[in-house]
């Protein structure tokens, strides 16, 4: 299948000639492999973009599950209603923040910080408003829970509209 001995030289096949990979191929495989990365690059900002919806997501998970779990053990009480919610609650939490901290990287620590203690207040105040008998706790505790939810959500807004 190479070229004849005695033919010309554009009949000699060169990957076959040298025992090296030849630069000069008579194929699209360059041309595949660049036309690739040039819509890798084009890709980049949805697959950016996908993470962070999904990780949103996620978080709106974790807390419609800590919300549901305590409206639960609220109706139907247990002899340990009270800490099956504080560590229900904790567990949701936890991987609300490890979900923020993946999500929010940068050099500005303190807006991580700042975007896991709203993110995980809301829940938290929740759950101390959830177990308190005391009813005017939960008459200031309740407020700053939802003020926690809206807070973070404004932040996430600003860091995204930032990052376009």
């Amino acid at each position: 299948p190479g070229g004849s001995p005695g033919g010309s030289p554009d009949d000699i096949n060169l990957e076959e000639a040298t025992p090296l990979e030849s630069l000069v191929q008579r194929s699209t495989h360059t041309w595949y492999l660049t036309k690739f990365a040039e819509f890798m690059k084009l890709w980049h900002p949805y697959d950016m973009y996908s993470k962070y919806a999904m990780g949103l997501g996620i978080i709106s998970l974790c807390n419609s599950s800590t919300y549901f779990t305590m409206g639960y053990l609220s109706v139907h009480p247990y002899a340990f209603s009270e800490f099956a919610a504080i560590i229900v609650t904790s567990t949701f939490m936890f991987m609300v923040a490890i979900i923020v901290s993946c999500n929010f990287k940068g050099p500005n620590y303190r807006m991580r910080f700042a975007c896991v203690a709203l993110i995980t207040g809301g829940p938290g105040l929740s759950t101390l408003g959830a177990i308190s008998s005391n009813e005017v706790f939960r008459q200031i505790i309740v407020p700053f829970a939802f003020l926690s939810h809206f807070l973070f959500w404004a932040v996430a807004y600003v860091i995204s509209s930032d990052e376009e």
